[in-house]
């Protein structure tokens, strides 16, 4: 998480953002990263904007006892299972089949020699000691029926941070809707002019 979130940090310091002149976007590992990210950045943003943040990376232990010894070249005898997985446990196909869909693409496009060492770094992240380092205004999307981004996290996280608001889309597909666009447009009016 960290590399990725150093790479954030390298873009701000390439297009040299001063301080209060931009704001970071993200979803998902996206807003995980900024917010990692938070602690290396000289010329703090505006304010971000995140859209289910990943407080950690839920993977069952039979999950990393299967993948650590597994061949990334066999992911297709297993890409069945972490589908399934999926479907019946994380994701609410009920109210939002997108959200499944946009995740079995992804793993049907993933290279497993690269997905193997993100998983397993991933699986021991969690974000907790990296709120301390927000200080600006954060407008977090969230969706209560979005089980694998779960709610009870990103209430969490919304307590842990100063000055954060939080807007309840639903589902995922709420979250990346152009009714972001409009609450985001609301957000930054009222940056610009406080009440």
């Amino acid at each position: 998480m960290e590399s990725i979130g150093k790479d954030i940090v390298e873009v701000v310091e390439h297009f040299d953002l001063e301080d209060q002149s931009y704001l970071l976007f993200g979803s998902s590992l996206g807003a995980t990263a900024i917010v990692d990210c938070a602690r290396f950045l000289k010329h703090k943003p505006l304010c971000l904007v995140l859209v289910g943040p990943n407080a950690h990376f839920r993977v069952p232990r039979l999950g990393k006892w299967v993948v650590t010894p597994f061949y990334p070249g066999l992911y297709l005898l297993i890409k069945p299972m972490v589908k399934w997985y999926l479907r019946t446990f994380r994701l609410d196909i009920e109210h939002d089949y997108a959200q499944y869909s946009k995740y079995c693409q992804a793993l049907d496009t993933a290279d497993p020699f690269k997905l193997k060492p993100a998983l397993l770094a991933l699986s021991t992240y969690e974000i907790w000691p990296y709120l301390s380092y927000i200080k600006c205004p954060s407008l977090i999307f969230g969706a209560e029926k979005d089980k694998l981004h779960e709610p009870e996290n990103l209430h969490k996280i919304v307590r842990s941070l100063p000055n954060c608001h939080y807007i309840d889309l639903h589902t995922n597909q709420g979250t990346h809707s152009r009714e972001v666009v409009e609450h985001l447009k609301i957000f930054l009016q009222e940056l610009h002019h406080p009440q």
